[in-house]
């Protein structure tokens, strides 16, 4: 029974261990449901844009659903904000560097608020260039599945990454 428009404007907030600078953005409370649209920040790991929606028309139907665009994003504050990333892509601890990453999901919530991991539908594309391996190990390796030209040379020019989360099943 709370409907209202927000806009939020902040010089400095702290989240987590992230220092965000000027943070903007609405919030919108209707009917059961908050909507944060296009909240705007830098930081000291990059800059980022979210848009989120919570839905719950009732408490047996509750769902949240999420957009996420890091630009310019130091690649180890991104595996700490994303930790899910750290699981699916293990290899990318190996990596140093900057990144862009944009993230799309939808899950359905329980009556606890949990997260039903099940209805999880997610889409993730990163992207990088000039990337170091921080592992000669691991970069030899690799170097030699992929056959890389120039083994010597542990920089990675270009990285695109997409993956699919659908069905408990990536893709």
């Amino acid at each position: 029974n709370l409907d209202g428009q927000l806009r939020l404007l902040a010089d400095k907030v702290l989240y987590a261990d992230m220092a965000l600078d000027s943070l903007s953005g609405d919030i919108m409370l209707y009917d059961g449901g908050v909507n944060l649209h296009r909240l705007h920040a830098g930081s000291d790991a990059g800059d980022l844009i979210l848009s989120a929606l919570y839905s719950a028309p009732k408490a047996s139907d509750m769902h949240f659903g999420f957009g996420l665009d890091l630009s310019k994003f130091n690649i180890e504050r991104f595996l700490r904000l994303v930790p899910p990333v750290d699981s699916m892509l293990p290899i990318m601890r190996d990596f140093s560097g900057i990144i862009n990453a944009e993230i799309a999901a939808t899950v359905d919530i329980d009556s606890t608020m949990n997260l039903k991991l099940p209805t999880l539908d997610a889409a993730i594309r990163l992207t990088g260039d000039s990337l170091a391996f921080i592992n000669a190990k691991t970069y030899a390796t690799l170097g030699k599945w992929l056959r890389f030209r120039d083994r010597a040379d542990n920089k990675i020019k270009h990285m695109n990454v997409e993956m699919i989360v659908r069905d408990n099943m990536l893709q």
